[in-house]
């Protein structure tokens, strides 16, 4: 393939030419319209003897008609700022070019001798629901474009086949998670079930041993309000039954074991096989979990009779289970995590066996199959695959085709699954240099095999490279930071940079397939991920070294980053871009206020930008157990320094600005965004844009709107780095005014 459009295949590229970076950018043709200003109503709070005036507070809370009003006149402005930015199409050709022509599976579920698996196809625009063998004929089982009764849009969002695989439970959604209804496809008879369960956002599908029903997640009062995110219950649903006839087994606000978070997310697991059920219960945002087991016969018991497996307080964040031993991936006592085993029949944290030890690497997931325990374990920027027979005490190293990344179990059901009943697992690998394919270990060939899932992928990227190099953070911390980039760019110090970062929860940036990052190369640019303190990718003291007090880490990594990009000779502070996504806002942000000149531009995709407001809607109380409560005076300090919002200065030139957001957005509400957005409209004295996007529409875009929103993104952070082919276009000039013609005298 050629590495930028499909129109030149097999021609050669040229690089555009760089303007020097101390030149002047050229002065933008002015507005064809007025930017929207918000209305200023101040309001003024006192924390703990700390006074704060909130002059947007008004934006919060249910989107008044004045809110609302206010989004459209800033995303309509921003639309004819950045549909007058030159070089959009050619950049989102490139996006497509990289994303349209291969296959995606996730969700891979083997059960028995059968996998079933999401996938979607390149013109697809949703994945659908297949079934196949490794090498084996696939069927598509549910097409959501093709369900007669699924609203327009509607995307498959989990799957759950039953233990004989003559049925499939699946999430159908058209409105983002929280519209998610559970619903059922027959295998046998090839057709849709009558079920239809709303609120199935937390389904977590566990099947009965004779697939007659099974056991989900959702709120207790089955509503679609806010309150799911307070009380949920797992209930056991009867195929063909009523759905009101459906029985709480277990309720968040009633569980017969303690667990104490502001959110209680509870859910069942029946392992293949197993004769023992289990209860594994979160808070909805942290990684670690409590385990539970009862005797799977006793569960109509009340209350069943549980014991523990793990506590909150003893770091687990997976579980998988063959036969009658559980195993457990937990980092109490390890900082890169260890893998230990307990007896369902007679279980207990502080007896657990060691099967795998910390090492040098941080072991991110685990899967129990029928003849060895696997785990995936980080070793820098890749990863490798561990075996461990039942019999032995070492484990075996599994070669793979390429160094990459196995997804964690965080990311969606994960990239190592398997089947208690079943040899070898089923894998993902994918890198920044190959998108993401999935694999199986073969046990009779002792090796890993391409089960076909996946066809090879059509590019050659060859022309492209990844470095990984480090930046000396503020207290001497070295800062991994991965660069993706063309083999043949220059190294001049003027390349246009977009740095990213996340930094929370103690999820890692891993390596992955990123098609706007050879895009972003194909205009002799680097892509690069800061992956600073607050993540998981050195173990949990990596994660805790960002969180609440320390969470100022996080902000100073990403400045490091920044500074050493300079300091390499990639690039300058007039050519580097940062992005940050929900709470990858936080560092971000904090940055950019923190060292203004650090960045000529700033992406803020639906950012946590005012945490110290969080508690005031339901799903942001989650965040409490990451970065701290508003309401509690010893965690208050360091929630204020990491508010952004409460951190904008007046009379500073801050970088050009981008932010975005989704009105019907649970996770982070759009007033989050559009409060600091109206906040440093008013206080940047930089010239340089601030424009809000916020998307009011419930439709989910498909893959193509997707990809087109990404193109004007990063062309407008090309637009304010000066690049030539990014400028912007003037103003179409006003129609002409017809003169009225005068009546000559008679």
């Amino acid at each position: 393939m050629t590495l930028a459009s499909r129109a030149r295949r097999g021609a050669a590229i040229v690089l555009l030419s760089l303007r020097p970076a101390h030149a002047a950018p050229p002065p933008a043709p002015e507005p064809s319209q007025p930017a929207p200003v918000a209305r200023i109503a101040p309001v003024i709070d006192t924390y703990f003897g700390t006074t704060l005036t909130d002059n947007y507070r008004w934006m919060e809370g249910d989107p008044t008609a004045e809110f609302r009003d206010l989004l459209t006149a800033s995303s309509r402005f921003a639309d004819s700022q950045i549909g007058r930015v030159h070089g959009r199409e050619k950049l989102l050709e490139d996006i497509d070019n990289f994303s349209v022509p291969y296959v995606l599976v996730s969700d891979v579920t083997p059960d028995g001798d059968s996998l079933f698996y999401l996938k979607r196809g390149p013109t697809d625009d949703v994945a659908r629901l297949t079934s196949g063998g490794a090498g084996g004929h696939e069927h598509v089982l549910v097409d959501p474009e093709m369900l007669p009764d699924a609203p327009p849009n509607s995307e498959i969002d989990q799957i759950a086949p039953s233990p004989d695989g003559a049925y499939v439970a699946f999430g159908l959604a058209d409105n983002g998670p929280d519209s998610s209804v559970l619903r059922v496809y027959d295998t046998v008879h090839r057709e849709a079930l009558s079920e239809h369960i709303p609120g199935a956002r937390f389904a977590a599908v566990a099947w009965l041993p004779d697939s007659s029903g099974f056991y989900y997640t959702r709120p207790y009062d089955g509503g679609g309000t806010d309150r799911r995110f307070l009380r949920l219950a797992v209930f056991l649903h009867h195929l063909g039954a009523s759905t009101d006839a459906d029985v709480a087994v277990l309720d968040a606000a009633q569980m017969p074991f303690p667990f104490h978070a502001q959110t209680i997310v509870p859910r069942l697991v029946l392992p293949a096989g197993a004769d023992y059920a289990l209860a594994v219960i979160s808070d909805g945002v942290s990684q670690e979990v409590a385990v539970y087991d009862a005797p799977l016969n006793q569960l109509t018991q009340r209350p069943a009779p549980w014991k523990s497996l793990a506590a909150e307080g003893d770091g687990v964040t997976e579980v998988s289970v063959s036969g009658a031993l559980a195993f457990l991936l937990t980092h109490a006592g390890a900082p890169t995590a260890r893998v230990v085993t307990e007896d369902l029949a007679d279980p207990g944290f502080a007896g657990a066996r060691t099967v795998l030890p910390a090492g040098d690497g941080v072991i991110t997931g685990i899967a129990a199959a029928s003849d060895a325990l696997y785990a995936a374990r980080r070793h820098g920027s890749g990863m490798e695959l561990l075996r461990l027979d039942y019999t032995q005490t070492v484990p075996e190293q599994v070669r793979l085709p390429f160094p990459g990344t196995i997804a964690p179990a965080y990311d969606g059901p994960g990239g190592l699954v398997g089947d208690p009943r079943a040899a070898g697992v089923f894998l993902s690998l994918e890198s920044w240099m190959h998108p993401k394919t999935w694999l199986h270990y073969d046990l009779r060939l002792h090796r890993v095999v391409d089960p076909g899932v996946v066809p090879d992928f059509p590019r050659d990227v060859s022309a492209y490279q990844a470095v990984e190099t480090v930046a000396k953070a503020k207290d001497g911390t070295s800062i991994p930071l991965s660069l993706i980039s063309r083999r043949d760019a220059p190294h001049d110090g003027a390349r246009p940079v977009l740095l990213e970062a996340y930094g929370a929860y103690g999820y890692a940036f891993d390596a992955r397939f990123v098609p706007a990052a050879l895009a972003w190369a194909d205009q002799g640019g680097i892509y690069a991920v800061a992956h600073v303190r607050g993540g998981g990718e050195l173990g949990t003291p990596w994660r805790d070294a960002g969180r609440f007090a320390d969470k100022v880490n996080s902000v100073t990594d990403l400045i490091a980053c920044a500074d050493a990009l300079t300091a390499q000779g990639y690039s300058n502070p007039a050519r580097i871009a940062a992005a940050g996504t929900n709470a990858g806002a936080i560092a971000v942000a904090g940055a950019m206020l923190q060292k203004p000149d650090a960045f000529r531009a700033v992406l803020l995709r639906a950012g946590l930008l005012n945490p110290l407001r969080s508690e005031e809607y339901p799903s942001g109380a989650n965040n409490v157990a990451e970065f701290g409560s508003a309401h509690e005076p010893s965690q208050f300090p360091a929630l204020l320094a990491m508010d952004a919002y409460q951190h904008v200065r007046d009379g500073v030139a801050y970088p050009a600005v981008l932010l975005t957001g989704n009105l019907n957005d649970r996770v982070v509400p759009a007033w989050q965004p559009a409060k600091m957005a109206a906040r440093l409209a008013a206080s940047t004295n930089s010239g340089r844009p601030v424009l809000l996007r916020v998307v009011q529409d419930t439709a989910r875009p498909g893959h193509a709107q997707r990809e087109k929103l990404e193109a004007e993104e990063l062309s407008f952070l090309l637009w304010q780095l000066d690049m030539p082919d990014f400028a912007l276009e003037a103003p179409a000039p006003p129609p002409p005014v017809a003169k009225p013609t005068r009546r000559k005298k008679k």
